[in-house]
């Protein structure tokens, strides 16, 4: 019944439309309907457009980027610096994220995840925060991780990722140069 009054409708709406005015129209309609369904496709390939469902997220060449989930991206994105390893006062395995810098911007704040990538390659479910005020850093286990960052505050999107080897009992101290 429910699609009997949406052919209805259309019918109804697009009965003085153009041919071309009633293409646009359903590829939006379809797009909006895939985009309800599956999640940022569009009949025309990977769409850039889309609301943020209060998790940080970014959009690099139209791919959507989202920090919190332990999703790889299609490609590495940006470049993730290794600045140097430093030994420190208690003889603990940690991260210091440096900076994160934009090309086209400088210095910016920015969201980061990381994600420890087991042996079989997949990524633990269980990722941590860190952020790039104060240069702490947080407290990790050695080994491989998988980097997601985002930008916070610029009106356009730049993210990094990819892997990052964090060496045991040092302060390993990275810089992100995102894309």
């Amino acid at each position: 019944m429910v699609r009997f009054k949406l052919g209805l409708f259309l019918v109804i709406f697009l009965q003085g439309c153009t041919s071309t005015e009633v293409s646009r129209i359903t590829n939006g309609a379809v797009d909006g309907a895939l985009r309800e369904v599956v999640g940022n496709v569009s009949a025309t390939g990977v769409s850039g457009n889309s609301a943020s469902s209060g998790t940080q997220q970014s959009h690099v060449n139209k791919e959507r980027v989202w920090v919190a989930r332990p999703i790889r991206s299609s490609r590495d994105y940006g470049k993730i610096v290794t600045l140097e390893n430093r030994k420190n006062s208690r003889s603990q395995t940690k991260l210091v994220l440096d900076s994160c810098i934009s090309a086209r911007i400088g210095p910016i704040d920015c969201t980061v995840y990381v994600y420890e990538v087991a042996a079989d390659g997949r990524l633990v479910a269980k990722g941590h925060s860190i952020r790039n005020q104060g240069g702490t850093g947080i407290v990790i286990a050695s080994g491989t991780y998988y980097v997601k960052a985002v930008n916070n505050i610029s009106r356009e999107d730049y993210a990094t990722t990819g892997t990052l080897k964090v060496e045991p009992f040092v302060s390993n101290f990275v810089r992100l140069e995102l894309e």
